[in-house]
């Protein structure tokens, strides 16, 4: 029998030991901004990621329009998944915006330090740098059915109004991210 023991994923914003790269090059400042931030692990060949990939960006823009720092994590790596290559991301990338950062995580760096397992996946903290949302972006996998619970958007509104949250929690459904990438 095969048992996986899985750790919950982080509930502090990771310490990065690193410096940090998007996908062009530049140095990215790892920190929320002032309502907190947002961190979504998605990829360019998941169906799950591309169903829901229109609603993520509709998400980040609204999130950094409201003062969240906002972080595109693609954990998987091109060499098991060609549709990863970097000129894909940077055409999604301009999708999300420009104030909108995309990383290749290539060496898993981010991806252990979240502990996430599947993508997509959504991470809310805010300013004092505490999870506050972990989860789904919403209750509609399908890109043509409208979603009746917005679940990342509902967090998001409701920390920058600086309302509780009641809803910290929606299991993610998605790929899993391979082994290698853990």
């Amino acid at each position: 029998m095969n048992l996986h023991v899985f750790a919950e994923p982080t509930k502090k914003w990771p310490k990065v030991e690193k410096e940090l790269q998007d996908i062009y090059n530049k140095k990215v400042k790892w920190t929320t901004g002032q309502n907190g931030a947002l961190v979504l692990f998605t990829s360019e060949h998941c169906p799950f990621d591309l169903d829901w990939q229109l609603r993520m960006i509709e998400v980040s823009q609204w999130a950094s329009n409201n003062n969240f720092n906002v972080f595109i994590i693609n954990p998987y790596d091109e060499n098991l998944y060609e549709q990863n290559q970097l000129q894909n991301m940077k055409n999604t990338a301009a999708k999300f915006g420009k104030n909108i950062i995309y990383i290749a995580d290539t060496s898993s760096y981010l991806t252990k330090a979240f502990r996430t397992l599947r993508t997509p996946s959504a991470f809310v903290f805010n300013a004092s740098k505490e999870r506050v949302y972990y989860g789904m972006i919403d209750d509609q996998p399908d890109s043509n059915k409208k979603p009746n619970h917005k679940y990342l958007l509902e967090a998001l509104t409701l920390l920058s109004k600086g309302q509780v949250i009641s809803n910290h929690f929606k299991q993610t459904l998605g790929c899993e991210i391979p082994k290698e990438n853990k």
